[in-house]
């Protein structure tokens, strides 16, 4: 009965693990990468992050009960008790369990050891720190109207990112309207529309 259970966890957990690298569920960039740090947005040609935390820089975590982790758990798992079923057969059920659970954290915990140190290897390349951003130009993606939060787009390190927005001029900002950013509070950006006197470094005339 019980190397039924495993010989089900081990393969379950083995084609999901399988379904989710093919996804890059876990938050690598491969391919273009479209992060936005402010709205904890994150789409990598097409996929998702569902299982990783977003942080206010552009920092991406990989959570340690994300889908990915647990089924590597449930694959070590799985495999560990077959394996110690066919070498200590007279071992009490029990105790393979316990040995399974055992190994299954283990392995677990490597697995998001590693996947976090990849995790943060590839995003560190492209992270937007915030410092770097004050005075960077944008360009609005979606409106921003007086008192509500409209969204910028910009490029940093070779890789667009998304954030949302205000405007501090008291004014609506249309959409391709060029931008500079002059201060992040949270994960806000505030703004200041761009005129051609200040794209050109130019003073208006009296």
């Amino acid at each position: 009965m019980m190397i039924n259970i495993y010989w089900i966890c081990m393969l379950l957990g083995f084609i999901w693990l399988v379904i989710q690298l093919l996804l890059a569920d876990f938050g690598s960039d491969f391919g273009d990468i479209d992060l936005d740090p402010g709205a904890l947005d994150v789409d990598i040609d097409g996929g998702h992050i569902d299982s990783a935390e977003v942080l206010g820089t552009g920092e991406i975590h990989l959570s340690p009960v994300s889908p990915m982790v647990i089924s590597g758990f449930i694959t070590i798992f799985g495999a560990t008790g077959i394996i110690t079923k066919h070498v200590a057969s007279g071992i009490p059920s029990i105790f393979t369990a316990l040995i399974a659970i055992g190994i299954g954290f283990l392995g677990a915990a490597f697995l998001w050891i590693t996947l976090s140190a990849i995790i943060k290897t590839v995003s560190g390349s492209s992270e937007a720190k915030v410092a770097d951003l004050i005075g960077h130009e944008a360009e609005v993606i979606t409106p921003i109207r007086v008192g509500s939060v409209g969204e910028i787009a910009y490029i940093y390190n070779g890789s667009r990112y998304n954030a949302p927005a205000r405007c501090i001029d008291k004014s609506d900002v249309e959409r391709n309207h060029l931008v500079k950013i002059v201060r992040i509070v949270g994960t806000t950006y505030f703004v200041t529309a761009l005129t051609e006197e200040k794209l050109h470094g130019e003073k208006p005339e009296e």
